[in-house]
């Protein structure tokens, strides 16, 4: 049964507030204060022949509410009447769709998955595509945790492959004010400050571990690389899940071929 909803401008205190005859249903109206501000009318159903007053009294109800708004995040209400006192309790659970994971970062938590193709040579626009037609954005690694998962989900792709080494994009734009060679020379261009993110959920970025002697885009000649990507290999570990910096339309070389990225989105939506 759908559950209607009220958009009050004050909180109310929950309690029995009306009821009404519907058929053979005695509907009971409770509200249900959300944290978004809006308010659920919550149904208790009671069969008769005659609706039982405001007063009728029910001890304990647990109601989980879905907005249709936010597909992934389950409501959870405990509204329980004990010794003449009603207490109210409420909980939000936000999960991912199928095939993704979740992980707890520490602003909110966040869902990564890796998409790709061992049929496709990726370029980061294509990867970037893929990310948002699945309603999320080319993510980045903000923990070791993340990256171990990246790293693993790219090798499955990795050993379907021919090419021995696989690379994925990941959150990751040189700035322009890091673009040449005497500018990546200051610490303000050093490592991963000479990159911006598509990632605005990243905090530590601790999960973003450099391959031997990177990042090394930008030489005496000018920038030949401003994006990021995740390296994977099928049977050696030199540079497995360690990120490097690569040219942005980069698709393949004779070792290794650019087949996908890795994407993320914000749990519960």
């Amino acid at each position: 049964m759908e559950i209607p909803q009220l958009s009050l401008e004050y909180p109310r205190v929950p309690g029995p507030n009306v009821s009404r005859l519907a058929g053979i249903l005695c509907i009971v109206y409770w509200l249900g204060v959300a944290l978004t501000l809006v308010f659920y009318m919550i149904l208790i159903g009671s069969t008769g022949s005659t609706c039982p007053s405001p007063s009728f009294e029910i001890s304990s109800v647990d109601v989980v509410i879905k907005d249709p708004l936010l597909e992934y995040t389950e409501f959870r209400y405990s509204i329980t009447l004990a010794n003449g006192r009603w207490s109210f309790l409420y909980n939000v659970t936000r999960s991912c769709p199928p095939t993704w994971t979740k992980f707890r970062r520490p602003d909110t938590e966040f869902c990564l998955k890796i998409i790709g193709s061992t049929d496709i040579f990726f370029t980061q626009v294509q990867v970037q595509d893929l990310c948002s037609n699945s309603k999320g954005m080319l993510a980045g690694l903000e923990s070791d945790e993340e990256r171990i998962f990246a790293t693993e989900e790219a090798h499955k792709i990795n050993m379907q492959d021919t090419f021995l080494g696989n690379m994925f994009y990941i959150s990751g734009d040189r700035k322009t004010t890091c673009s040449t060679w005497a500018q990546v020379q200051t610490p303000q261009c050093g490592g991963l400050n000479a990159f911006s993110h598509s990632d605005k959920y990243l905090s530590t970025k601790s999960g973003y571990k450099w391959a031997p002697n990177n990042p090394d885009g930008v030489t005496v000649n000018g920038t030949t690389a401003s994006c990021m990507i995740l390296w994977s290999q099928k049977t050696e570990n030199t540079v497995k899940g360690l990120v490097d910096d690569a040219p942005c339309g980069h698709k393949r070389t004779n070792y290794a071929a650019v087949r996908g990225g890795l994407c993320g989105r914000v749990a519960g939506v």
